[in-house]
């Protein structure tokens, strides 16, 4: 069952008075209790994806067209007030910084506990208990002592698990993760990703976990989103997109890292850097970058087609 459907999504930022276009028909889905994962280079709009679905994006953007049905609700059709009763409590989300997310001045305990007020109706004492478990839960130890401590007391991955603690407290049924591990140094990130991984089987979650890290996609994924430039240009079970890539970007992201490079050989990379939205490529917006476009590829904008169960790829290469 899907529990989030994401049909023909279109945004983009209003710049001295025309449209930029962000996103171009984003079209994806999550199954109950399944890990997607969105991955692919910085500025490739995963975020913006993200920040879509709970509708939190930059006053400057504007959606553009498409649907974002959960759980047979439009979520950008729903009014404000719906909404805020959705985030938090059957949609939670986990940002990057965990720094930045957490407020300095109120205690750990404070912010865990305006989480579970906003949206149920419960005992402090109820409270106080379902705050120390959950702290406990996410491997915070002596949970007791840290309800009364402040984010600058805790370490890095130490904030990051009571912001998961934060997005859970409420038993979502869908949690959204953008990048919460890329502060964190590897050993934390290994911990951090287990963690998700025991609670999505404890609480049966959804997650949608957005990364620029392959290895992450490779431990954690079911199934994967790979982006570029605004648009998804591959899709597929994790085993296809890592053992049969069919797109040329995606292919030269599992070539560049650094863990399948031989002894003494050259890093492999993708020349050129990733286009500006004000000046987007015509056609497919890979082609300046790709080393075996062709005429069409400057022309036409690839749609995408489906290879095989699943495997879908925008890319003119699978033509001939």
């Amino acid at each position: 069952m899907r529990i989030l459907e994401v049909k023909d999504l279109r945004l983009g930022f209003i710049q001295d008075g025309r449209i930029v276009l962000a996103l171009d028909d984003i079209s994806f889905f999550v199954k109950k209790a399944e890990t997607v994962c969105i991955v692919g280079e910085s500025g490739c709009g995963k975020t913006l994806t993200s920040l879509s679905i709970i509708r939190l994006t930059p006053p400057s953007a504007k959606i553009l067209g498409g649907k974002v049905i959960f759980e047979g609700r439009n979520l950008l059709k729903i009014p404000e007030k719906e909404m805020r009763e959705i985030r938090g409590k059957e949609i939670s989300i986990i940002f990057q910084e965990p720094f930045t997310s957490l407020n300095p001045v109120f205690t750990i305990g404070d912010q865990l506990k305006e989480a579970i007020y906003i949206h149920e109706k419960i005992s402090e004492e109820e409270v106080e208990k379902r705050c120390i478990d959950l702290l406990k839960l996410v491997g915070i130890p002596s949970a007791e002592l840290r309800m009364k401590s402040y984010p600058h007391q805790l370490s890095g991955g130490q904030r990051q698990r009571v912001m998961i603690a934060m997005a859970i407290c409420c038993r979502p049924k869908l949690l959204i993760a953008d990048e919460p591990t890329t502060a964190l140094d590897v050993t934390v990130q290994a911990q951090i990703i287990e963690l998700f991984r025991r609670l999505k089987q404890e609480y049966d979650l959804s997650l949608l976990y957005v990364t620029h890290d392959l290895s992450v996609v490779a431990h954690i994924a079911d199934r994967v989103y790979v982006m570029y430039s605004g648009m998804i240009v591959e899709e597929g079970d994790v085993f296809q997109i890592f053992y049969n890539p069919k797109h040329p970007y995606t292919r030269g992201l599992l070539e560049s890292i650094p863990y399948k490079v031989k002894r003494k050989e050259r890093l492999k990379s993708i020349p050129g850097f990733t286009p500006d939205l004000l000046n987007r490529p015509s056609g497919c917006p890979f082609h300046p970058r790709c080393r075996s476009s062709s005429d069409i590829c400057f022309k036409e904008k690839p749609e995408m087609r489906y290879v095989e169960n699943g495997h879908g790829v925008r890319c003119h290469l699978l033509e001939g």
